[in-house]
């Protein structure tokens, strides 16, 4: 099993340092929006008072922007299209979320319900197929970014930009540390396989 571990880290791995620290900064990151969001709402960003969901689509981008690096650094055409596919969609999310600020906020609750529904899913299935060691914590985060797209989409006709910014900013934080989790994993996975290479090195040579 820690062979197939291996090969699957792998397969996905570009600079496996960038995925603990793209899990830290977002989680860290979306931690200090979704305090400021409860908190302090009131800020104006964009010529209105939209709390803290523009400087939350912005990060997404630059964000994703890392992804397509590690989509490009990728070994395997699986590895590229999986990052690739995750780095657009958050892309085209911030994009809309920056272009709706101003207009219907139902759209938007919508849109971002949906969104947070499918990454939940997204993890949920991935850790479930992966089975790796920090698998349930990542199960959990799954479900927690699922309930939270169910809840935007419960409220879509009432919540306000404040609650959209704040289950959004969760959201990040939460993705953030089932991220950094992974990035962590397939660290610990490589330095087994190579202390068990080495091992089976030792032993041909005794």
């Amino acid at each position: 099993m820690l062979d197939d571990h291996f090969n699957y880290s792998e397969r996905v791995k570009s600079i496996r340092g960038l995925f603990v620290l793209r899990g830290m900064l977002m989680m860290i990151i979306g931690a200090i929006f979704t305090f400021l969001s409860v908190f302090n709402p009131d800020i104006g960003i964009l010529n209105s008072y939209t709390a803290w969901l523009p400087l939350a689509a912005i990060l997404l981008i630059i964000l994703s922007l890392t992804v397509i690096f590690d989509a490009f650094l990728s070994s395997g055409e699986e590895a590229f299209l999986i990052h690739a596919n995750l780095a657009i969609t958050d892309i085209l999310l911030s994009i809309i979320i920056l272009a709706e600020l101003h207009k219907d906020v139902t759209m938007l609750a919508l849109l971002i319900a949906f969104y947070l529904m499918t990454r939940g899913m997204f993890r949920i299935i991935s850790a479930i197929k992966i089975r790796f060691t920090y698998s349930r914590h990542v199960i959990i985060s799954g479900v927690i970014g699922f309930l939270l797209g169910a809840l935007m989409w419960a409220q879509s006709n009432t919540i306000d930009i404040q609650m959209i910014s704040i289950l959004l900013c969760l959201e990040l934080t939460i993705r953030g540390w089932s991220l950094y989790l992974f990035g962590i994993w397939i660290r610990k996975t490589k330095k087994q396989k190579q202390n068990q290479h080495g091992l089976n090195l030792y032993d041909e040579n005794s």
